[in-house]
């Protein structure tokens, strides 16, 4: 599977679905988080998603031309109450930033 090619220096969207079964669900307060990891292993982004509808959690990022090209790592990630407490659920994917000439 080829990777998502993010042109630096503009905006890209990603995208979280939560579920249980068939159904959409929000994770406890409606935080839902994403964690984006830089090629060197630091932290390039850390911050909680606009909910757009049940279970729907979008994410606009912005970048730089100034950011270093190649594999980024994205968590999605939320916290669910379960009868004994709470589990997180996560969601992990990579995105390759470029320069488009």
């Amino acid at each position: 599977m080829a990777l998502t090619k993010v042109e630096r220096g503009n905006v890209f969207r990603t995208q979280v679905i939560w579920k249980s079964g068939s159904t959409y669900t929000d994770p406890s307060s409606n935080v839902s988080n994403i964690e984006i990891t830089a090629p060197d292993g630091t932290s390039y982004l850390s911050e909680s998603g606009n909910r757009r509808s049940e279970g729907i959690f979008d994410y606009h990022v912005s970048t730089a031309t100034s950011d270093d090209l190649g594999i980024y790592k994205i968590r999605h990630y939320g916290h669910f109450s379960y009868p004994k407490g709470y589990l997180v659920k996560s969601d992990a994917y990579e995105i390759q930033f470029v320069d488009l000439v």
